[in-house]
């Protein structure tokens, strides 16, 4: 049952980063700026000015590339470490290689989109974000194991 799950999930988080990815200019700038406003709001409790507002949507553009796919690596390891019947090996190599793939398709997925672009920074925000997520949950795994 556990490897349906992480399968569901992981299918289901690549769908997001590739929806979050391909939309237009328009629309990922909505997106962004909607969640942006909220995070400041909720943090200084009133409307961010435009001013604030463009400041830490860049920053957060750039931090959600590492997060998505960090918890991309943290996922798929764990899905290929069921399905592999146990293997840490496998399922590193799997989930760095997948991250790796996915990370790149979504850059150089955004070419034909208008008001989009591929950008080198950001491709190696999804790759790093989607190795170190893997790293981390075989590590985990790896101490799991040892105290089991």
């Amino acid at each position: 049952m556990k490897k349906w799950i992480s399968t569901i999930l992981l299918a289901a988080w690549v769908a997001m980063i590739l929806f979050l990815s391909f939309q237009n200019g328009n629309d990922t700038a909505n997106t962004s700026m909607t969640f942006t406003t909220k995070i400041l709001h909720l943090f200084t409790g009133s409307e961010p000015d435009y001013e604030m507002l463009v400041f830490w949507d860049g920053r957060f553009r750039l931090a959600a590339h590492f997060v998505l796919l960090f918890l991309y690596g943290l996922i798929s390891f764990e899905t290929v470490y069921q399905w592999t019947n146990r293997s840490r090996t496998k399922g590193l190599a799997i989930s760095m290689v997948s991250g790796i793939l996915i990370g790149i398709i979504a850059e150089v997925g955004k070419l034909p989109i208008e008001g989009r672009h591929c950008d080198l920074w950001e491709m190696m925000l999804n790759v790093i974000g989607a190795a170190i997520g893997s790293l981390v949950i075989m590590g985990i795994r790896r101490l799991v194991e040892k105290r089991v």
